[in-house]
């Protein structure tokens, strides 16, 4: 075989060596992309609760504070609270 053969082969070869090296680079940064994205999509999904959460936690407490005030009893006509409530005069609605 000639010297110059011999030089391109071990060329190519050389070459096939570094493809292959640059593909795995490239399927390795590619799992980082993935991985990175579904952390990015949890994050997202996490404040989303938190929010929820502090939602639910708000209105949970404004409910209780509307059963408490239901509960007290009527101060101006002394009435027990548990009586029927005039819903017109509750949602100030004019006949």
């Amino acid at each position: 075989m000639s010297a110059e053969i011999e030089a391109l082969r071990a060329r190519k070869e050389m070459l096939r060596q570094e493809l292959q090296a640059e593909e795995q680079k490239e399927k390795a940064l590619q799992e980082d992309i993935d991985v990175l994205k579904e952390k990015i999509e949890i994050h997202s999904i996490e404040k989303e609760l938190n929010a929820k959460r502090e939602s639910i936690k708000q209105l949970e407490s404004k409910k209780s504070e509307l059963q408490g005030q239901l509960n007290e009893p009527a101060k101006d006509t002394g009435k027990d609270a548990s009586l029927p409530i005039d819903r017109k005069k509750l949602f100030n609605i004019d006949e």
